[in-house]
């Protein structure tokens, strides 16, 4: 296992995740086999209740997401993130607590969005079991039964 802190592929890593999401802040990467495991935090100061629209900076709780992006020379890339859980401020509002939104993830999604467009583009000129394997080969990890799922929902 190798870890890099900001400097050196950093900076690349850096701006990758930038243009994932605005709102991420790069905290470091490291290396483990053919994956690449980027830890980024949300550098929202304040939260918008999405039950309410009230603000808040009252972190609840951590915890930690992993979600697959897009790979990176064929190595498959995890986004680590440290996602947080706040108390609404609000008193009046039904909700007590609340998520930190990812814009880059649909809600209990185990892969960015850019990488669903991607697996959605290949997968529509192929057969499962080929897609699956262009895309494991690309270094992407799902397997066809998780292809077929995709097309069912979409």
């Amino acid at each position: 296992m190798y870890s890099e802190k900001p400097g050196g592929c950093g900076g690349m890593l850096e701006e990758t995740i930038q243009e994932l999401d605005e709102n991420f802040e790069y905290i470091r990467h490291e290396y483990r086999g053919n994956r690449i495991i980027i830890h980024v935090r949300s550098k929202r100061q304040e939260v918008t209740c999405p039950y309410c629209d009230q603000q808040s900076k009252k972190i609840y709780s951590k915890y930690t997401r992993r979600c697959q992006d897009l790979p990176i020379q064929g190595k498959t890339v995890f986004i680590e993130i440290e996602s947080r859980k706040l108390f609404c401020e609000n008193p009046d509002c039904e909700k007590k607590t609340f998520v930190d939104p990812i814009d880059c993830i649909s809600d209990y999604a185990r892969m960015t969005k850019r990488l669903e467009e991607k697996i959605m583009g290949v997968c529509k000129h192929t057969s499962s079991i080929t897609a699956a394997g262009i895309l494991r080969e690309m270094g992407i990890k799902i397997g066809k039964s998780a292809i077929c799922n995709r097309f069912k929902k979409k």
